[in-house]
C-alpha cells in the first residue's frame, strides 16, 4: 500500500524517529492488512522511497515543497503507481492526488480525517471563502467516485458533505485509549471538587499550528478571573502564546510537552474540566482522552464533537463557552450526569475502562 497523507515530514526518515511526526506505530493497522507500506508526504529533505524503520516494513518517498513542486511529483508518482493507493483526505496533498487519481482512472480508496469544508473555512480569509463551497462539491465527487472511503466520524462529516452512503460501509477510529493509558491507571476522577470557586481548566494540543485556537482559551480566561488554566503542549507557536497571556501569569500554567504517561495522567486529574477550542478536528483524540479521565469536557461546534459530547457542552463562540462552563461547572448533579456519562462513551474506545 501507498499512503499519502498531508503530514510534513521534517527530515531524512532513514536516520531516526525524531525526526517524523508520527511514529511507526501509526502504521501499524495498514502493516495487519498488506505486507508493506510507503507513506507518499512532503518532506524537507528530498528522498528516494528509503526504508525508516527496522523493525517493520514502513518506507517513506518523498513529495517537495511547494505548490508548483509538490503538483509536478505527484503527476508522476499517481503516473506510475501500480498498487493501492491510500489518500488521507482532506489537504492540498489529498486534493491533487485525488484528482490525478481520477483524471488517470486509476483506482484509490480515501480516509476522511476531518472535515474538508470546515478546514477549508478555517484558513481561508473572508475574500477566498467562496473556495470552500468550491472544495466541498470536490470532496463529495472526489469520494463518491473512490473505490471505497472511510471517515472517523459515524455520520457528522458523511451528512455534511452529503456523500453516497455506498461509498463508505463503517466509520473508524485508530483512537485506542490503551496507547494513552495503561489499563491500571483507569481511575476516574468521580469526586469532582465543587466547593471552591475557581475552575481549573486543562488545554491540551500542539502548538505548531494555530488552528487548536489556544488564543481562545486564553481569552476564556481572561474574561473569568474565576478561570485557572493549564495549558499541555509545545511547539513553534508556544513563545506567542506565552507573550499575549504574559497579563495572565497568575491564571495561565504553561506545562509543556509532556511524554510522560503518568504525569500526563496526574496532571488530568488536576484539572475539573477541559476545553477544545479548535477551529477545525476530525474526531478529536484529547476530548476522548479526558472523557475517560471523568472530566467534563466543552468544545467550540466542530466536527466529531457532536457525537461524542452532550449538545449542553457544545458552544458556538467563547462567550456561548464561558456561560456554559460556569452554569455547568457549578452544578454538582450535572457534573455528576456528564461525567458518568462520557465514561460510558469512552468505553467505546477501550473496553478496560
Amino acid at each position: 500500500f501507498f499512503i499519502i497523507t498531508e503530514r510534513r515530514y521534517k527530515g531524512a526518515v532513514n536516520k531516526d524517529s525524531e525526526h517524523l511526526i508520527e511514529g511507526s506505530e501509526f502504521f501499524d493497522r495498514y502493516l495487519n492488512i498488506c505486507d508493506k507500506v510507503t507513506a507518499v508526504a512532503r518532506s524537507e529533505i528530498e528522498s528516494e522511497e528509503v526504508k525508516f524503520s527496522k523493525n517493520n516494513p514502513i518506507y517513506f518517498k518523498s513529495i517537495r515543497s511547494g505548490y508548483i513542486n509538490s503538483i509536478l511529483d505527484l503527476i508522476a508518482f499517481c503516473s506510475n503507481v501500480r498498487h493501492p493507493v491510500i489518500i488521507r483526505y482532506p489537504g492540498f496533498v489529498a486534493y491533487t492526488a485525488s484528482i490525478l487519481m481520477l483524471i488517470m482512472r486509476k483506482k484509490y480508496y480515501l480516509e476522511v480525517v476531518t472535515n474538508p469544508y470546515q478546514e477549508c473555512c478555517a484558513l481561508a480569509s473572508k475574500r477566498y471563502r467562496f473556495l470552500c463551497f468550491f472544495i466541498k462539491h470536490i470532496s463529495r465527487f472526489v469520494i463518491n467516485n473512490s473505490r471505497l472511503s472511510s471517515f472517523v466520524t459515524k455520520h457528522e462529516i458523511q451528512d455534511d458533505l452529503k456523500v453516497n452512503q455506498a461509498k463508505y460501509r463503517h466509520s473508524y477510529s485508530s483512537i485506542n485509549l490503551e496507547t494513552f493509558f495503561h489499563k491500571n491507571d483507569f481511575v476516574p476522577k468521580i469526586n469532582h471538587p465543587q466547593s471552591s470557586e475557581e475552575i481549573t481548566i486543562l488545554f491540551v494540543g500542539q502548538l505548531e499550528k494555530n488552528f487548536k485556537r489556544l488564543d481562545l482559551a486564553i481569552n476564556l480566561v481572561r474574561n473569568n478571573k474565576n478561570f485557572l488554566l493549564k495549558v499541555v503542549g509545545g511547539g513553534k507557536l508556544l513563545n506567542h502564546y506565552k507573550e499575549i497571556s504574559k497579563d495572565l501569569y497568575d491564571q495561565v500554567d504553561f506545562l509543556g510537552a509532556i511524554q510522560n504517561r503518568k504525569e500526563l495522567s496526574k496532571i488530568y486529574r488536576e484539572c475539573d474540566c477541559m476545553v477544545l477550542t479548535s477551529d477545525r478536528e476530525g474526531l478529536p483524540r484529547v476530548v476522548i482522552e479526558s472523557m475517560s479521565i471523568g472530566l467534563p469536557v466543552f468544545a467550540l461546534k466542530v466536527s466529531g464533537v457532536g457525537e461524542l459530547l452532550n449538545q449542553e457542552c457544545i458552544a458556538l463562540n467563547i462567550k456561548d463557552l464561558s456561560i456554559k462552563i460556569n452554569q455547568i461547572m457549578m452544578d454538582s448533579t450535572k457534573v455528576e450526569k456528564i461525567i458518568s456519562r462520557n465514561l460510558g462513551v469512552a468505553k467505546g474506545f477501550n473496553p478496560q475502562l
